[in-house]
């Protein structure tokens, strides 16, 4: 949250309190798609939650998804679960977010979005997501994650 005070005066920073937490899945195409989805909870059966969405969103294509090795999408249920589905997964390498588009995108809303929420519900927050991510549509999406960049490291497979 931004704010002005007087030199030598604390700010007053208001914040809910409490530890409420909502986790936020998304996956991000390199033609502009986007599939987000939230849950309370960061386990495998979301994350296979998430790889059916995938499958249903963008049902004929071979997709490629590039992921960390988060216990999630390394357990062998996911695995397996990717492989029925037609989904190939491939592993970034250790500690480099910078290869991520969705870290980026992800970058962007906690920075745009969210730090200037702190003090509202939960609720409000997730769906002023939604809607600040529906608001710069698939050319916003595309600019934030880093993929119109010339130094996009899959440019060359770009669709659009």
């Amino acid at each position: 949250m931004a704010a002005w005070t007087h030199r030598g005066t604390q700010a007053v920073v208001s914040i809910t309190g409490n530890h409420n937490k909502r986790i936020l899945y998304g996956t991000i195409s390199l033609s502009g798609g986007l599939i987000l989805h939230d849950s309370l909870f960061w386990n495998q059966d979301e994350f296979q939650d998430h790889l059916l969405m995938i499958r249903s969103f963008w049902r004929g294509w071979n997709p490629v998804l590039f992921l960390d090795r988060g216990s999630l999408h390394t357990a062998n249920d996911s695995e397996f679960l990717a492989e029925e589905l037609g989904i190939e997964l491939r592993w970034l390498p250790v500690a480099c977010p910078k290869l991520n588009p969705m870290d980026h995108l992800w970058r962007h809303v906690k920075g745009d979005v969210l730090a200037n929420l702190s003090d509202r519900p939960l609720d409000d927050r997730v769906e002023y997501v939604y809607s600040y991510l529906q608001g710069i549509g698939p050319n916003g999406w595309m600019r934030k994650a880093g993929l119109l960049s010339e130094n996009f490291w899959l440019k060359e497979y770009l669709t659009f």
